[in-house]
């Protein structure tokens, strides 16, 4: 029988182009804050890391390491990917958490990680339940089709988190892509390596201002790089 993880590390990429609009700031400092009280009323030894995407963000990082017992601030990356790697390198705790802060509530990620501590074995991932618009629901389900055809990976929303599992399963933690396609690197290395995932319904935050927004460029990126993350995870191999 598997034993209930005893530490948490949440790794939160913090894109500084993103904290420059209005009130993104505070919206970091809020739902730190709120990650931190969640960890703490759930009895988690854990750890927040915050990875800055881009110098931008390097200062609210270090501010909020100095305010916050739990949070350690990462050296500055580049990249989604990037980030995510990053902190995964730089974690230390048993069960391994990484998510977008700005659409996922304490609640969110306190309901992950509790379903997580009971089932110790398995791979989270975030199946969000909320989209901003027609448009986005549409590019969503055109690239899980892709990811279905091409990778395999029997997913709903390859791109959803929280993402959480077990330091034990040691080929998640060799992540390498650098960009937003990581997480269907992710996914294909779950299919690969036959960690049992399971996707758990969320309702994910929506922010207004940037969600209704579809950045078309790089949705293309990411449809056109989904083939390079096949070969990658078969060379791997």
């Amino acid at each position: 029988m598997s034993i209930p993880p005893e530490t948490a590390s949440v790794i939160l990429p913090i894109q500084g182009e993103r904290l420059s609009l209005t009130g993104r700031s505070t919206s970091l400092d809020d739902t730190v804050a709120a990650y931190e009280k969640s960890l703490n009323s759930a009895e988690w030894q854990g750890e927040i890391l915050l990875v800055p995407d881009g110098r931008n963000a390097v200062a609210a990082c270090r501010r909020l390491e100095s305010a916050l017992d739990c949070v350690r601030a990462c050296p500055a990356v580049s990249g989604w990917g990037g980030a995510v790697c990053a902190g995964l390198r730089a974690s230390r705790g048993d069960l391994l958490c990484y998510t977008n802060y700005e659409r996922t509530s304490s609640a969110a990620l306190d309901e992950m990680l509790a379903f997580a501590r009971r089932n110790p074995s398995l791979v989270l991932r975030a199946n969000r339940r909320t989209r901003a618009s027609v448009i986005q629901r549409i590019g969503s389900l055109l690239f899980n089709l892709e990811c279905r055809a091409l990778l395999g990976i029997a997913a709903w929303d390859v791109n959803g988190t929280p993402k959480v599992f077990p330091r034990s399963f040691s080929h998640l933690l060799d992540l390498t892509r650098q960009d937003d396609l990581i997480d269907a690197e992710f996914s294909a290395v779950c299919e690969r390596w036959g960690y049992p995932v399971v996707e758990i319904p969320i309702d994910a935050r929506l922010s207004r201002d940037l969600d209704s927004r579809p950045d078309y460029y790089a949705a293309l990126r990411m449809y056109l790089g989904v083939p390079g993350v096949r070969r990658q995870v078969r060379r791997a191999a």
